[in-house]
């Protein structure tokens, strides 16, 4: 009889991804919020360039970007907390519905099982457990949704104010590393 393979890890948080299935809304605000924080961030570096020329001739300083600036900021704060907050509220439905599973199997289980396992044990995989496997299922997907609309922004960013500069660093990036 062949054994069965392990999963891989991909096919472990694809699973995993199923649990969130049902936050598919408070996900795509998550979304959405990360997209608005990577935009604001986007401006805020577009608007350096005006502060700075207009510090080098105070004639030309417009007195509304540095209060466009502090908005941007407190927008991009606040997007930052909305992402983070809606992701939490997904993560602990998750945490929440795998803790309903395994109570689900473990009212299931025949009473010898629990002469074989320790409670603390039990009560640990219940508790503890399912809250690391839901965490990590939806921080995994905050930071690559994150950090890939981030990279975005300042990317584009970069290349909107010197296309030039911006290839030269990218060639250049790998040797200077080395």
């Amino acid at each position: 009889m062949p054994t069965a393979r392990p999963a891989t890890p991909a096919q472990t948080y694809r699973r995993l991804l199923g649990f969130a299935r049902p936050y598919r809304a408070w996900l795509g605000i998550a979304a959405l919020a990360m997209a608005l924080e990577a935009t604001s961030s986007y401006y805020i570096s577009r608007l350096l360039k005006p502060i700075i020329d207009g510090l080098a001739d105070p004639a030309a300083f417009n007195l509304w970007l540095p209060v466009l600036m502090v908005a941007l900021f407190i927008g991009r704060g606040f997007f930052g907390l909305a992402g983070d907050y809606t992701m939490a509220r997904s993560g602990r439905g998750v945490a929440r519905d795998l803790r309903l599973l395994l109570m689900r199997k473990y009212f299931r289980l025949p009473g010898e099982r629990f002469d074989a396992e320790p409670v603390a044990s039990m009560l640990t995989r219940l508790g503890g457990d399912t809250e690391q496997v839901a965490q990590a299922a939806v921080d995994a997907l905050k930071v690559m949704i994150s950090a890939s609309l981030m990279t975005v922004a300042m990317l584009w960013a970069m290349l909107s104010t010197s296309w030039r500069v911006t290839i030269a660093l990218l060639l250049l990036a790998p040797f200077l590393v080395w």
